[in-house]
C-alpha cells in the first residue's frame, strides 16, 4: 500500500483542517498538524514538511493568485494545489489551469464533492468540479483538428464521466472495466485529443460540443 499523502491546509481558521480530518481516509491522507494562516507560513511549512497537497484559499492568494500559485510551484515543483474559492463567480480559471492547479473547490461544496476531489488527486488526476468546468481554456487548434464524430461511443462516455469528477476506480465500476483498462483508455484518449490532463480533456469536450457548459 502506498504511503498516505501529506496534506497542508492554509486557512485563517481551523475549520477546514478539522473537517478534512473527518472526511478523508487516514490510510490515504494525513492532515499535517501545523496549519498555515498565510502564504508566508505555508511556504515555511512546505519547506519543513514537504506536503504532497496544499489546500489554499483563494482569498489568501489575492490580489494576484496567479503569481502566488506560480511561486509555490517554483519553490516546490512536486506539490499539488487545491484552490478553495468562496463562490467562483469571477475566477480566471484559464490562468490557474495554465499554472497547473490540481483541484478546485468551493467552500459551499458538499462533503461528497470534497472527498471526490481528494480521491481524484490520489490517483494522479485533476479535479475541477462542475462549477468550474465551463470556464476551462481550450486550444482552438486542438478542437478544430478533432471532431466529435471521430470519437468512439466509449470515449464520449469517458469524457462525460471525467466531467462529473469520477476517479479511475469509479469510472471502472460505471463501465464494468478494470482500473488498468480505464487507465490505458484514458491515456489513449488524451493522445487522440492532443491533451495531457483531465482538465484539458474536459475543456476539449466542451469546445467540441460533447459536454454541456
Amino acid at each position: 500500500m502506498a504511503d498516505p499523502l501529506r496534506v497542508l491546509v492554509v486557512d485563517t481558521i481551523s475549520l477546514t483542517a478539522y473537517g478534512l480530518s473527518y472526511l478523508l481516509d487516514e490510510n490515504q491522507f494525513i492532515i499535517l498538524p501545523e496549519q498555515a494562516r498565510s502564504c508566508t507560513e505555508a511556504r515555511a511549512h512546505c519547506g519543513h514538511y514537504a506536503p504532497d497537497i496544499l489546500v489554499l484559499p483563494r482569498e489568501l492568494a489575492n490580489p494576484y493568485p496567479e503569481a502566488v500559485i506560480g511561486r509555490f510551484y517554483q519553490d516546490f515543483p512536486n506539490i499539488r494545489i487545491i484552490l478553495v474559492d468562496g463562490n467562483g463567480d469571477d475566477i480566471q480559471w484559464s490562468h490557474l489551469v495554465s499554472l497547473g492547479i490540481a483541484g478546485y473547490l468551493r467552500r459551499s461544496d458538499s462533503p461528497e464533492i470534497w472527498q471526490r476531489c481528494f480521491r481524484v488527486l490520489a490517483e494522479g488526476g485533476v479535479y475541477v468540479g462542475e462549477s468550474a468546468a465551463n470556464r476551462l481554456p481550450v486550444n482552438q487548434a486542438i478542437a478544430d483538428n478533432h471532431t466529435p464524430g471521430q470519437l468512439a461511443e466509449r470515449d464520449v462516455k469517458l469524457l462525460q464521466l471525467l466531467a462529473i469528477g469520477l476517479n479511475n476506480e469509479e469510472i471502472a465500476s460505471e463501465l464494468s472495466l478494470s482500473k488498468h483498462t480505464v487507465k490505458n483508455s484514458l491515456t489513449t484518449l488524451y493522445k487522440q485529443l492532443g491533451v495531457q490532463t483531465r482538465s484539458q480533456a474536459i475543456a476539449w469536450g466542451i469546445q467540441a460540443g460533447i459536454l454541456e457548459e
